[in-house]
């Protein structure tokens, strides 16, 4: 039998809120997040937009796995899936932003400190060649942002000829 073919007609059932006074509850929920979202910034809303269709299907599987097959959506099980679904989206919103380049510097700097974290250890020759949009002075600024910062080390190393400049990565 192919699972593809459309062929197949799963049983399912519905599970129903436990009284209508907490389908209100879920309703009302939904309508303040919709006020909440229509406040926030742009661009976490998006990050927001399937929140109470998560919360649902969170509540569901917890009344279900208290229940069993004949439950029930109690406003218990509602709280605890819309907490879980709006925590994870915050964590979601927040490690985004903290990913997120606020500007053209803030940009390389990533890129560079990535490519060092990639690499291990890498001299700053094979920086240049990694990130072509980055000029040898911003290069050296950078660099040395990421030395201050602890997230690289600079370790000088005697070639046969000259020294070599490598970064290591301290993440």
């Amino acid at each position: 039998m192919d699972p593809f073919s459309g062929a197949i007609d799963p049983e399912y059932d519905v599970i129903p809120w436990a009284s209508p006074e907490v389908e209100a509850m879920a309703d009302k929920w939904d309508e303040d997040l919709l006020e909440r979202v229509a406040a926030m910034p742009a661009e976490q809303r998006g990050f927001f937009g399937r929140v109470n269709e998560t919360a649902l299907k969170l509540a569901a599987i917890h009344a279900i796995s208290r229940q069993g097959r004949f439950a029930s959506v109690t406003e218990a099980d509602f709280a605890w899936g819309a907490s879980l679904a709006l925590e994870s989206v915050r964590n979601t919103v927040d490690g985004a932003s903290s990913m997120m380049a606020s500007n053209d510097y803030e940009a390389k700097l990533n890129k560079v400190r990535g490519v060092i974290a990639d690499a291990g250890h890498i001299g700053k020759r094979e920086i240049m060649r990694r990130v072509r949009s980055i000029n040898a002075r911003e290069l050296t600024d950078i660099l040395k942002h990421l030395c201050d910062g602890g997230w690289v080390t600079f370790e000088p190393l005697q070639g046969e000829k000259k020294s070599i400049e490598v970064f290591r990565s301290n993440n």
